[in-house]
């Protein structure tokens, strides 16, 4: 099959709050709804020059031929505002509102349609987005022009789920109404970036040492060679433990079938099975049980900057 591979800009936007309109309404009175509301987000794509690419029944996935476009069709009011006005004149109980995310990006077009991993961002970005709201990552924001750049404000830091690294993010504005901006002294701007943040967790057991951090956000502890931190211990599962990091705390959580004990000084002991726990300041990680002689356990380190 022929591919293509182009730049174009993937947008997703989906009706918030759309189960539980099929809920509280049912099957056919929210289908025949949501089939009206997600026509309006494809006209709007249209309208701006993109192609609808997928009709999601709650939503639409459309390709545009730059982040300008995608932007004229989302913050550009055409989808938020079409279907706020749509709402307020079919006087809906509970008026919908949309939430998008686009990324731009190389895109593989095929026989079977548009998919990679510019797709893939578009759809965890937007699953981030809240009603009414529109999210970008930086990279996406940086090739739009100065008009659009200059009706964005930061968002967050987070670490889109199945990427590499920790993404920045900011919402494009659209209607001051349906955006609150959070109003931060110069004087709490300098005390936040002189705290200190936990910029990752090293992780050692024996001579095998791995740290988690933005650029390696995840990492698997157990007794399966391939896992991150190699743990030979006969209690240990073969994927028994999954520290995360992301925007500055550090969680482990436990997947095991005889459970991991957390230790930190002067805090006792934890006992964690199939649940999680923030890692802060040093301590250990037992795999299989508890506090032994016999039994090696995993060293944690938060690291500061």
């Amino acid at each position: 099959m022929a591919a293509s591979t182009p730049e174009r800009t993937a947008l997703l936007a989906d009706i918030a709050s759309s189960t539980r309109m099929v809920v509280e309404q049912g099957d056919d009175t929210a289908r025949r709804v949501l089939v009206r509301y997600v026509g309006i987000l494809a006209d709007a794509a249209r309208d701006a020059g993109g192609e609808v690419a997928n009709l999601l029944g709650d939503g639409v996935f459309c390709i545009f031929p730059g982040a300008d476009a995608a932007a004229a069709a989302a913050a550009g009011a055409a989808m938020h505002e079409g279907v706020g006005a749509a709402s307020a004149r079919d006087r809906l109980a509970r008026p919908l509102r949309v939430r998008i995310g686009f990324e731009h990006g190389p895109v593989v077009r095929s026989d079977e349609g548009w998919f990679s991993n510019t797709v893939r961002r578009a759809s965890r970005v937007g699953a981030l987005a809240r009603a009414g709201q529109t999210l970008i990552a930086r990279a996406t924001l940086e090739v739009l022009s100065p008009r659009w750049q200059g009706a964005s404000r930061f968002h967050d830091r987070r670490v889109l789920r199945g990427g590499s690294g920790e993404d920045e993010l900011h919402e494009l504005l659209w209607d001051a109404s349906f955006t609150s901006v959070l109003e931060v002294t110069a004087g709490s701007r300098a005390a936040a970036s002189d705290a200190p943040q936990v910029i990752g967790v090293d992780l050692a057991c024996g001579e095998h040492l791995v740290r988690v951090d933005a650029a390696r956000p995840r990492g698997e502890i157990g007794r399966d060679p391939a896992c991150d931190l190699h743990v030979p211990t006969a209690g240990a599962s073969r994927l028994h433990a999954i520290v995360e990091w992301n925007r500055g705390r550090v969680q482990v959580g436990d997947v095991s079938t005889n459970s991991t004990t957390l230790e930190r000084a002067g805090h006792g002991v934890k006992r964690l099975h199939h649940e999680s726990a923030t890692l802060e300041g040093e301590g250990k990680l037992w795999l299989g049980g508890g506090p032994s002689g016999d039994v090696r356990p995993v060293i944690y380190r938060c690291v500061t900057g």
